[in-house]
């Protein structure tokens, strides 16, 4: 490769993630100046979505086996309530109960995130990350609700 080569794809590497920043920061600009009832049903629902996906990966008789949320038992449930009430929640805009449940979920992840250690997967990363998205939320209406 001639060093016109490595100019031509620098280029064009700069130019795509300058797109893609560009695009991010447009995103975040609509989630942030859209509806809240309709941002907190969203992440309501992903949340109950990613309950349903891989949580963490157990070595079971030499296969590895994935556990999603129904695997788990009674608390995993709580989890999907929590998070189904943050749903019916963000419709009443009752945002102190909404910081409680997003609070609780948050919890119960970073619980089941203690316990599978390095065996954790990406549905359980995408919950944390959902969770504590719900409580900056709620977290927000609350505040502008008494402005």
């Amino acid at each position: 490769m001639n060093l016109k080569t490595v100019g031509t794809v620098l280029t064009s590497v700069l130019s795509s993630c300058k797109t893609v920043l560009t695009f991010l920061l447009w995103s975040c600009k609509t989630v942030y100046d859209m509806n809240p009832k309709i941002v907190g049903t969203v992440l309501g629902i992903i949340a109950v979505f990613l309950w349903f996906m891989p949580l963490a990966n157990v070595k079971f008789m030499g296969m590895a086996v994935y556990q999603a949320g129904n695997h788990i038992g009674g608390i995993a449930y709580l989890l999907l309530l929590a998070s189904f009430a943050y749903v019916i929640l963000s419709w009443m805009e009752q945002h102190v109960p909404r910081i409680i449940a997003a609070s609780v979920a948050t919890a119960i992840c970073l619980l089941f995130l203690v316990q599978a250690g390095t065996s954790v997967a990406w549905g359980l990363m995408g919950l944390i990350v959902v969770s504590i998205a719900s409580i900056v939320l709620a977290v927000r209406d609350n505040k502008s609700l008494k402005q």
